[in-house]
């Protein structure tokens, strides 16, 4: 049975492939802050895209877009500032 973080592994994975496929630039994967971690961060046309993978293997337990809560994009929020200074 693959662990929690090789099952995130794989996903960031695809992810990533998916998202180069369409042009964008990786330029860092599971970018650590204080305040949390950014799964990947992007570039495309002068802009950063910071990235959260989330995966369900059922919705039981509700939607990964649901997984996101106000204090997980606040949180991102910040680790984002983080990086950009």
């Amino acid at each position: 049975m693959p662990t929690k973080r090789a099952i995130g592994s794989h996903y960031e994975t695809e992810a990533i492939r998916y998202l180069e496929s369409l042009g964008y630039i990786l330029i860092r994967k599971n970018y650590f802050t204080p305040r949390g971690e950014i799964d990947l961060i992007f570039s495309k046309a002068d802009a950063l895209f910071f990235v959260e993978v989330k995966y369900r293997s059922s919705d039981a337990f509700g939607s990964p877009r649901e997984a996101i809560t106000q204090n997980k994009i606040s949180h991102m929020k910040q680790a984002a500032m983080h990086y950009i200074k």
